[in-house]
């Protein structure tokens, strides 16, 4: 049985409705909440986004043609490279977590549908640019996704992507 100690903290000002906080700490010694939430939730469906373990059988959807992002460089480059790179991005995890709010399968999903998301989403847009680096540094698609589960999609340096691609 796991042990939790707890404090209760409320604060009033004057002229102001009173607050009340509750603060949950684990007891020295054993695990912590967090630890023990994610051991009941280490299910892929809800602790990794969607994607497809394999690459697919099936013809791959084309992506929206980049160039119709003229005014914006990084949706632009975004979705040039995911035009070259549709079956890394089909087995790979979107952490905007779009697979839960516009039911996207895969990373890849959301530069082919016409709701355009990868256009205003930083999180898909550095997601495929580092999918993009590391397919040409001859990474997997399975290698990549550990990255990118790992997080290491985030120290993507976007200025080298503020000028439109050249093809």
């Amino acid at each position: 049985m796991r042990k939790m100690g707890f404090a209760v903290l409320i604060g009033c000002a004057l002229g102001s409705a009173c607050a009340v906080s509750l603060i949950v700490q684990p007891i020295p010694g054993s695990p912590t909440a967090w630890q023990g939430a994610a051991a009941k939730t280490e299910k892929k469906s809800e602790t990794i986004p969607a994607y497809h373990s394999r690459a697919s059988r099936k013809p791959l959807p084309a992506t929206l043609p980049w160039e119709q992002f003229a005014n914006n460089p990084y949706a632009e480059n975004g979705y040039f490279f995911a035009s070259r790179i549709r079956e890394v991005l089909y087995q790979q995890p979107c952490y905007c977590f779009c697979d839960r709010s516009l039911g996207h399968g895969s990373l890849l999903d959301c530069y082919t549908k016409p709701d355009k998301h990868a256009s205003i989403c930083q999180t898909c847009l550095m997601e495929t640019f580092f999918a993009d680096e590391e397919s040409r540094a001859g990474k997997t698609a399975a290698e990549i996704r550990k990255e990118i589960i790992r997080g290491d999609w985030k120290r993507v340096n976007l200025a080298k992507y503020s000028v439109p691609p050249r093809p």
